[in-house]
């Protein structure tokens, strides 16, 4: 009777059982701090119902499953609870059980990562497609910073500062958006220019100013340059900051790095006067000397010079002061008051003053010279008087 061979006895009702598990993950690239969603289905696709199924979920290294959960379809019904391993009762021909497996991915995650199900039935017809491996890809970088600042400490108004950004891996680092800071009393001198290396991709400047570079493959740098100008007067730290960040790096705590460098962009403009020799007979002329010196350490800029007269005196020519040590020759300003672009530390400027003395006067006759300039911490040197006895010819 062939009947018999088709329906037979015991666990032979079962040899048409047909147990086929499917699986699909998270399509595109992920990073560490994601979620990959695995999409496993164990589907009965024989003719007959099966009976207490084991289904086991195996997550892959770099992932921790976070939650499972279960739809059924074709009079299936889900097991409750639903965990890794979960034994389900009953699934009728034509039955699906569809789980949903999230996973978050480590920190610095990277290559292909995998989640595997597989279902067991001890009658089971074909047993080659009782398991399935679904993957997602990952990609985990580790971007570090680190800077350099420049001797210091600085006495000119400049200074260039270098930072290089690395990726040691193991994978590319796509989209990076670095991020600059200055400190107080520094101002950027020129826009920031990074020279990639390794197949980085030169970062572009952003409207928020801050600049991405598209790619920065393992291994590969940026290595930028930030030259800026330092405030006059500054006495004290100076420096920037630069943070960088990327979708799967699995390191942040060395993604930010500071240079500092000591700057002491003040100065010490003094004068003092020359002794003048002996006597000036009244109605006669002479002339007064006043010696101008930077002490440092910065150089001083837009140095002004007053000459104030004393009574019964008058010019007799023109102020004249000779530069030496690099300072700039003071020029005449309308108001009469001489301008020195700069005086370097040690430089200095001596000046002489013609001056005539009113006739039938005598005594003592005096010119008082001033200077003043930004970033002079120490005014109290900043005027001397030159004078001089006039007596009857």
């Amino acid at each position: 009777m062939p009947w018999l061979a088709g329906c037979g006895g015991g666990s032979g009702r079962y040899t048409g059982t047909d147990l086929i598990v499917t699986g699909s993950g998270t399509s595109g690239v992920l990073y560490g701090g994601d979620t990959a969603e695995f999409v496993m289905t164990v589907r009965n696709g024989g003719d007959y119902d099966a009976n207490d199924i084991t289904i086991t979920n195996l997550i892959g290294n770099q992932m921790a499953v976070t939650s499972m959960t279960c739809t059924a379809s074709g009079g299936a019904s889900c097991p409750t609870p639903v965990s890794v391993v979960t034994t389900v009762p009953f699934l009728p021909a034509g039955g699906k059980l569809s789980f949903q497996v999230n996973a978050l991915l480590a920190q610095g995650a990277n290559g292909l990562l995998s989640n595997t199900m597989s279902a067991s039935f001890t009658n089971e017809n074909n047993r080659g497609d009782n398991s399935a491996t679904a993957t997602v890809t990952a990609s985990g970088n580790n971007l570090s910073v680190t800077g350099t600042a420049p001797a210091g400490p600085l006495v000119e108004p400049s200074a260039s500062f270098t930072m290089v950004v690395t990726n040691s891996g193991p994978g590319d680092a796509q989209n990076v958006t670095i991020t600059n800071a200055l400190t107080e009393n520094l101002t950027l001198a020129a826009p920031i220019e990074c020279v990639p290396a390794g197949g980085a991709y030169a970062p572009v400047l952003q409207s928020d100013g801050s600049l991405i570079s598209a790619l920065i493959p393992v291994d590969a740098t940026l290595t930028c340059t930030i030259a800026t100008t330092v405030a006059i007067g500054t006495n004290g730290l100076v420096g920037t900051t630069m943070t960088v960040s990327a979708l799967g790096d699995g390191r942040p705590a060395d993604n930010t790095a500071t240079a500092l460098v000591q700057a002491t962009l003040f100065n010490n403009v003094a004068i003092r006067a020359n002794p003048a020799d002996g006597t000036v007979p009244s109605g006669g002329s002479t002339t007064f000397t006043f010696v101008i010196v930077n002490n440092g350490p910065a150089q001083a800029q837009d140095v002004s010079i007053v000459n104030a007269l004393g009574p019964n005196l008058t010019l007799a020519g023109a102020i004249d002061c000779v530069p030496a040590g690099g300072a700039a020759a003071p020029v005449m300003q309308p108001d009469g008051s001489l301008l020195s672009s700069s005086i370097p530390s040690s430089g200095t400027l001596t000046c002489n003053v013609p001056v005539t003395v009113a006739t039938g006067i005598t005594g003592r006759v005096s010119s008082t010279m001033t200077v003043a300039a930004a970033a002079d911490q120490h005014s109290g040197d900043n005027s001397a008087t030159a004078s001089i006895v006039a007596v009857r010819p």
